[in-house]
């Protein structure tokens, strides 16, 4: 077995993500964190080297949530003692279209068509006034 593939303490562990994180670690993260790294050891002083401290755990913090990391798999990622083996996703299939219910409204000239015809206004005041009705005869809405 390759030492890479033990995943224990030692050097050069992998860990498997999806593509799509991989990509936004090489491209966002990684900078971030070396750049937050390179201003915490030229910090002048205790206050400023502080700040960096705290902005590079909330990047190690936004890392371990995006990427779906443990908090120690980020100190060894971002310390480069973890490798990232990405795994490509499957291709999601796209989201079926919604389509109104096949239905004949009569518009205002009394011609008889299936065209969807409603307004915003119209749809969250028939939800309003449902909201209420069923509030009313559920007795949430009464006052006692």
């Amino acid at each position: 077995m390759p030492k890479g593939d033990r995943g224990g303490k030692g050097g050069g562990a992998t860990v498997s993500v999806p593509q799509r994180n991989a990509e936004w670690y090489e491209r966002v993260a990684k900078p971030q964190a070396d750049d937050l790294a390179k201003r915490i050891k030229a910090s002048k002083n205790d206050r400023e080297r502080r700040y960096h401290e705290e902005m590079l755990d909330t990047w190690a913090g936004r890392i371990s949530s995006t990427m779906g990391l443990s908090r120690p798999q980020t100190e060894q990622l971002l310390n480069g003692k973890l490798k990232l083996a990405p795994v490509p996703e499957a291709p999601r299939a796209p989201l079926p279209k919604y389509e109104a219910p096949f239905k004949t409204f009569v518009n205002s000239y009394g011609e008889a068509t299936t065209r969807y015809i409603t307004s915003g206004t119209y749809e969250r005041a028939q939800k309003r006034m449902l909201k209420g009705v069923e509030g009313w005869l559920t007795g949430r809405g009464r006052k006692r």
